[in-house]
């Protein structure tokens, strides 16, 4: 876990994406708490906090707007978030360059294209 302050990220654009990301939560939603996690050998980002009156914490993964995500690189954000947080629930946070923000809550239960075909 890493503040503002300390994080070292590995490219601009992640570092504008979270930061960006970083000011929205803080500075427009009122969280409390925001902290930044690396994951370097999954090149991940992301962000942990709470809104002052619920103490339950959200984790949030800035992405370009336009950046292409798919089904497996989902499972592997919930994957991680299953080993090192106590959140099942993940926010994409889709960043555009205007700075426009849209989030999108996914909860576990989403299955690859794969597991739904062998399912029928």
């Amino acid at each position: 876990m890493e503040t503002l302050e300390n994080a070292v990220f590995l490219s601009l654009k992640q570092k504008a994406l979270t930061l960006q990301l970083y000011k929205d939560l803080r500075f427009v939603r009122g969280f409390d708490d925001l902290k930044i996690h690396q994951v370097d050998e999954l090149n991940l980002v992301y962000l942990t906090g709470h809104l002052p009156e619920n103490n339950e914490q959200e984790v949030f993964f800035p992405l370009a707007a336009d950046e292409a995500i798919s089904l497996n690189r989902i499972a592997v954000f919930q994957n991680h978030l299953l080993q090192h947080h106590n959140s099942k629930r993940l926010t994409l946070a889709l960043i555009d360059a205007d700075s426009t923000t849209v989030y999108f809550c996914i909860t576990p239960g989403l299955l690859p294209p794969s597991e739904l075909e062998s399912k029928k």
